[in-house]
């Protein structure tokens, strides 16, 4: 089992699967959050992944599972090995605006009533980012108790003022 080292509060897992072509940015994302431990955990068919964050991100914790080609078993692995306070498992087409955790944490920290926040993102069709938001500014915030409504809003993607998981912390 590869636990997942971390002496910050917060982890960031990023989840990588064959896209090379994109992960770079998703890491350059992450270097604009305070304060967290960033790991790649990468399930890809092929080694160019692996080849290119040890090459470009050597300081990086790197996991390769390739014992887990399915997202819902790499997802399930992920979390059995995690140890920070908090996490967020992150994909390798996400990116994160400049100190996002910053916002959450706060969010987080100020209401022990709160299980879970997330942020808001942009629609991106092909390479191109819509003024469009993935959630009506008009719902949002979104208050999130416990595991079961965290639950809900993840597999009813459909109802008000859920976004997808990788936003989570």
């Amino acid at each position: 089992m590869n636990k997942i080292k971390s002496v910050k509060d917060v982890t960031i897992v990023l989840m990588a699967h064959d896209r090379v072509d994109m992960i770079a940015e998703a890491i350059e994302s992450l270097f604009l959050q305070n304060n967290i431990n960033i790991v790649i955990s990468d399930n890809s068919e092929t080694d160019c992944v692996e080849s290119f964050v040890r090459n470009k991100y050597p300081h990086l914790e790197y996991v390769r599972r390739k014992n887990y080609p399915a997202s819902e078993l790499h997802f399930n692995e992920i979390l059995k090995n995690i140890t920070s306070r908090y996490f967020m498992v992150f994909h390798d087409d996400d990116i994160l605006i400049k100190n996002a955790i910053d916002g959450m944490l706060k969010v987080l920290e100020g209401d022990s009533t709160i299980s879970a926040v997330y942020g808001n993102a942009f629609i991106i069709k092909g390479m191109n980012r819509t003024k469009r938001t993935l959630i009506n500014n008009n719902v949002l915030p979104v208050v999130i108790k416990n595991a079961q409504e965290l639950a809900e809003k993840y597999i009813l993607f459909n109802s008000i003022g859920a976004a997808p998981f990788s936003g989570y912390l």
